[in-house]
């Protein structure tokens, strides 16, 4: 047995930092490390002779159930066990839990075993990073709710819970109302607390059962299990009301917060696959904005074939040339050359002319917002080559990037390779992204900032307002031009607010080197006030309303 270990080898095992415990053929402790001590708070007085199973308590953490006698078992089976990855050690207190990895090993000699060599080893750290990493697959970083990825293993096992038993559920799609306005205005740092307190608000009402995940920016999806679709309707709106009823403050003013609310039945009849799930609720979810937001709105199956025609109809435009670049000038106050911004137009099967609020939110909705920015682009591209007179009117050709497209990887190779063919003069092609495409990743934006400079072009801020302490991050950026957002411009008739921040804004420009272009100048007082402010350009239907460009390129 071990009665007398060499002192060298004893001096080894002490200084072990695992507990090492050792016992007879009955289970009785002969001999534990320091380590060991510490770890089960019993001293070597104390737990020699004593049994292994009064001083070495194990549960499994996945079910609380007992771990039975690790080194009994041994003993009896003469080969090594092991507790299993989920092993916690039960403290002396009772209540103390500890995740150890234990391993009981006999000993044996002259042939036969005549005791037990267990070793438990502190796992703490591997298990808390094992679980946060298990964590952080299947949550959202900032509300702390499931992720997509999460949603869609629950919503497949859900779809299929339904078609095997002829159960209902339902699904919601919450989106809150005018997030990227509120981005754009106060800043992203108000947008994030908005979702976390929707977040913490929807958790707090919703059952233990029920499926919480954060899908895009501003929409969270809700799986109702075992949910009629009145009861559903009823769970929906109540929702709508409670997330109105949150207060944002925003500069010493409230920023009224209201969502709108798709939903769809999760029955034996439902898609078979979650992607097209999502497209009914989102469906659903697009009719509620359409209705003037605040609202709930129901899977409807026309609706949806209606939307699908629009894409359908707005993609065979696209493929077809129906749409129509439009450019608005944008004067020079100082006497130098006037610069355009490109528009886009399109006549729908009535004849009528459509401008972009009208069939934007369906490209986005669908993804293929990128391919019409790309659209815009070569069409564009293709109109300076044909008529290089345009080249020579305007000193810049300003284009209009959604937000999806800055972040596109595509869209920046594509656009890459398009300037690279059409030799452009540098300075002429000057994209403008708004301030929270711009700040919701500089790392990115700094990249794809610098890639296009060295190609020629030139980068604008759009509508740049109240959130003056964003200045210093813009003016890190290679960023020429401020545009300032037209509600500032219309404020200057009548509000010493307005006349103070247009000042600021046109200082901190100079500051940073930024040209300034006044948005929305609808009235001649404005205009002469803008002058004489030393504004660079002034952009405004009074001024020049906008104008197919083949018109003006004939």
């Amino acid at each position: 047995m071990f009665n007398a270990p060499d002192i060298r080898i004893k001096q080894i095992i002490n200084a072990l930092p695992d507990a090492i415990i050792v016992a007879d053929t009955q289970g009785k402790i002969k001999f534990l490390n320091p380590t060991a001590e510490s770890t089960l708070s019993y001293t070597a007085h104390e737990a020699i002779d004593q049994p292994l199973s009064d001083i070495l308590c194990l549960v499994d953490e996945t079910n609380d159930e007992a771990i039975p006698c690790l080194g009994l078992k041994a003993i009896q089976s003469g080969q090594e066990e092991n507790a299993g990855s989920n092993a916690l050690l039960i403290g002396r207190d009772g209540l103390s839990e500890l995740p150890v990895e234990v391993s009981a090993i006999p000993l044996r000699a002259q042939g036969g075993v005549n005791g037990v060599l267990i070793t438990i080893h502190d796992v703490r750290l591997a298990r808390f990073s094992r679980k946060q990493l298990s964590w952080n697959a299947s949550h959202d970083a900032l509300t702390g709710v499931f992720n997509r990825f999460e949603f869609d293993q629950q919503c497949h096992r859900l779809m299929l819970t339904a078609k095997r038993d002829h159960s209902q559920h339902a699904l919601l799609l919450i989106d809150i109302d005018h997030f990227r306005q509120l981005n754009e205005l106060a800043g992203n740092h108000y947008g994030d607390e908005l979702l976390v307190e929707v977040a913490q608000l929807l958790k707090s009402l919703l059952r233990a059962t029920d499926h919480l995940s954060r899908n895009h920016a501003d929409q969270f999806l809700i799986l109702l299990s075992h949910c009629q679709l009145d009861r559903a309707e009823q769970i929906a709106d109540n929702l709508r009301q409670q997330i109105e009823q949150i207060s944002l403050d925003i500069d010493h003013g409230q920023w009224p917060v209201t969502c709108s609310v798709g939903i769809t039945v999760i029955d034996d009849h439902c898609p078979n696959n979650v992607s097209e799930l999502l497209h009914q609720v989102e469906s659903a979810t697009y009719q509620a904005k359409r209705a003037g937001r605040n609202a709930c709105a129901l899977f409807n199956h026309q609706a949806y074939q209606n939307f699908n025609r629009e894409l359908v109809a707005l993609q065979s435009a696209m493929h077809n040339h129906d749409f129509q670049l439009y450019y608005q000038t944008i004067e020079s106050t100082q006497g130098l050359a006037p610069v355009c911004e490109i528009l886009l137009r399109y006549r729908d099967e009535q004849g009528q002319e459509q401008e972009p609020a009208s069939f934007l939110p369906i490209f986005e909705k669908s993804g293929l917002v990128v391919q019409l920015d790309l659209w815009v682009i070569q069409n564009l591209l293709e109109k300076l080559l044909d008529y290089p007179q345009l080249m020579v009117s305007f000193a810049r050709i300003h284009v209009n990037l959604s937000a999806y497209s800055f972040a596109s990887q595509y869209f920046l190779d594509s656009v890459e390779a398009l300037l690279t063919n059409y030799a452009l003069p540098p300075g002429l092609l000057c994209f403008e992204v708004s301030e929270s495409s711009i700040m919701s990743n500089l790392t990115h934006t700094d990249k794809v900032m610098n890639r296009l400079v060295k190609l020629g072009c030139l980068f604008a801020v759009d509508d740049v307002d109240a959130d003056l302490s964003a200045f210093e991050r813009l003016a890190k950026l290679p960023i020429s031009i401020a545009k300032i957002d037209g509600k500032l411009i219309q404020a200057i008739k009548d509000s010493a607010y307005g006349v103070i921040l247009v000042n600021a804004i046109q200082a901190m420009a100079r500051e940073a080197t930024m040209q300034t272009i006044a948005q929305r100048v609808e009235d001649f007082f404005i205009y002469d006030w803008l002058q004489h402010h030393e504004i660079d350009y002034v952009q405004g239907f009074i001024l020049h309303a906008p104008r197919m460009l083949d018109e003006f390129a004939s």
